[in-house]
């Protein structure tokens, strides 16, 4: 299974009852079309750096066994790592381990606030709207997977 939509998405929708809502942050490797790669490797855009590699799959498997919603972000953490606060310096690294990502480097206030409306709001949205919904509300945990 992969992830390439450019938008959260919310699998196994069908489960709200449950005490559990699973999070997988870094579950595609999806660089929406309009940020060209971000100028990274293909190397690199197939690599940890991108993504976490089966983390989707245990995400799933983790939903499946906890008969539990699964929200996972559809983009990704190179163009902003949503498992980080939005201001943090390594939400939108130059850097990534051993890989240079160009796009990121001299990130304007312009670019960075278009990131954080269109990719890490609607994630964290997404989680809270369906947090919201979900039925045994005293008694929900978050399981966060990155």
């Amino acid at each position: 299974m992969t992830v390439e939509s450019g938008q959260p998405e919310l699998l196994l929708g069908d489960r709200l009852e449950s005490p559990f809502l699973v999070v997988c942050e870094h579950a595609s490797a999806h660089i929406p079309r309009r940020f060209n790669n971000l100028g990274a490797s293909r190397q690199a855009l197939s690599s940890h750096a991108a993504y976490d590699i089966g983390a989707l799959g245990v995400a799933c498997e983790f939903s499946r066994l906890l008969d539990a919603p699964l929200i996972v972000s559809g983009i990704s953490r190179l163009v902003i790592d949503c498992n980080r606060d939005p201001d943090d310096a390594q939400a939108m690294l130059g850097k990534s381990e051993i890989f240079h990502v160009p796009g990121n480097r001299n990130i304007t206030a312009e670019d960075r606030r278009d990131r954080i409306e269109n990719v890490y709001r609607p994630f964290h949205d997404l989680i809270e709207n369906v947090a919201d919904r979900m039925t045994r509300v005293m008694e929900k945990q978050v399981c966060y997977l990155p």
